[in-house]
């Protein structure tokens, strides 16, 4: 449980450094403006919600765990051309495609830890994600501003991210279940 939950934590982290700074990255970045970025970061969204009932029906078929993984390996891949900055087009496609993976991430992680409880602990394993996830987006946001900072600019931003994958990826190959 504890390892499932670390990987929480870390996900989430790398998530909501995107979610709160992306528009920043994509206007100091790119040179687009605020709404440009926004509705850019919104194929991200759009196709996570495209694919969250698919990520379900994968992840029952293969196994959360194996689903979880692949997500983390899948939007790791995808944003680390981000890292160079390809062109617009090129980001739009990597973000849409990194909504897929994200709904592989996302959408099984809860039943995966309510796998862990009991009908009498479902409330307390339902707290627990809650904790580590909400605890993420306290965090990240003041953590990669702490970065921004120190660097001058948003180009750590999706270096951060798979960073935070990463370590997500590492503690699942610790979850069993």
């Amino acid at each position: 449980l504890i390892f499932i939950l670390i990987a929480i934590l870390a996900w989430f982290m790398g998530y909501n450094g995107i979610e709160t700074f992306f528009t920043l990255f994509a206007t100091s970045t790119y040179g687009m403006t605020g709404g440009e970025a926004t509705m850019m970061l919104t194929g991200f969204s759009l196709s996570f919600l495209a694919f969250a009932l698919p990520a379900g029906f994968i992840g029952q078929k293969l196994g959360r765990t194996k689903t979880i993984r692949l997500g983390l390996v899948g939007i790791s891949l995808l944003f680390i051309p981000i890292l160079f900055h390809p062109a617009q087009f090129l980001l739009q496609i990597l973000l849409i495609g990194g909504g897929f993976f994200w709904a592989c991430i996302n959408i099984n992680s809860l039943p995966m830890v309510l796998e862990f409880s009991s009908a009498k602990t479902v409330g307390s394993f339902t707290g627990y994600y809650y904790l580590f996830s909400f605890t993420a987006a306290i965090l990240s946001p003041i953590l990669f501003g702490v970065i921004r900072d120190l660097v001058g600019d948003y180009s750590m931003l999706f270096f951060y991210a798979v960073v935070c994958f990463l370590v997500a990826l590492l503690a699942m190959f610790r979850v069993r279940i």
